[in-house]
């Protein structure tokens, strides 16, 4: 095996590109599913809502917006 990416061989750059093709697809497979996830079974997840903004401090003086 080659370590130098300047000196390696045509049969390196091809596992270089396999590896980082599987990784790809490895990360890019459930966040497709998750974003494709259909929501309007029995089973489907309740959406979360934004509350009203909150200001949080820890000292007495007056909240400058």
């Amino acid at each position: 095996m080659n370590h130098s990416l300047f000196t390696c061989d045509r049969g390196t750059h091809l596992r270089i590109v396999a590896v980082s093709l599987l990784a790809c697809i490895v990360l890019a497979v459930p966040a497709i599913s998750d974003f494709v996830r259909d929501t309007s079974g029995p089973n489907a997840t309740a959406a979360i809502k934004a509350a009203k903004p909150a200001v949080h401090s820890n000292r007495d003086a007056p909240t400058i917006r």
